[in-house]
């Protein structure tokens, strides 16, 4: 649980959700099929579930990952939008190893992770080829791949909070209508 606690603190501010690098989509419904591009590649939709318990799904089919250090890395790069130095990702998830021993169990990490991602879904679609990996991975970085096509429920969160502040009620006042959404 202190984990948990220690990569929320992490989360950017309201407005850095709305500078996202990635293709989001804050009122597409995640559970919808997945959509065709204009080549007849099938553009897949990974689903982060981050409010209550992690859940990640692509085109609504739940994805099975083995650690909690590995959804805690995927909901970190997804949350932050942002390439992270190695380092960095080891001093964060695991700040009582070495850095021998961080970079190894990274690795490790991100094995599992895109092993978990790497299921094809459960349709006979091709892949886009520029989503053929969620993850974009090198030597000294990690982020998620620019061209992903991910949905946050925190992102949908923030989304409805900023249509009830711009409502035009004080903020102290309950509103029947904008506590419905939320």
């Amino acid at each position: 649980m202190a984990f948990r606690l220690h990569w929320y603190r992490a989360l950017p501010s309201q407005s850095t959700c709305h500078r996202r690098g990635y293709r989001r989509r804050q009122g597409r419904d995640p559970l919808a099929s997945s959509a065709l591009d204009e080549k007849g590649f099938a553009v897949s939709r990974l689903s982060l579930y981050l409010l209550g318990p992690p859940r990640i799904e692509c085109d609504g089919e739940p994805i099975k990952v083995e650690t909690r250090k590995a959804i805690a890395l995927l909901a970190y790069l997804a949350l932050t939008t942002e390439r992270h130095r190695r380092d960095a990702l080891v001093n964060l998830l695991w700040p009582e190893s070495d850095r021998s021993h961080g970079r190894t169990v990274l690795r490790s990490t991100l094995y599992t992770l895109r092993r978990a991602l790497a299921a094809p879904p459960s349709t006979d679609e091709r892949p886009h080829p520029e989503q053929a990996s969620w993850l974009d991975v090198d030597r000294e970085s990690i982020g998620l791949n620019p061209n992903a096509d991910v949905w946050l429920d925190v992102d949908q969160f923030h989304h409805r909070l900023g249509e009830c502040h711009a409502h035009g009620h004080p903020p102290s006042q309950i509103c029947p209508a904008c506590l419905a959404p939320l």
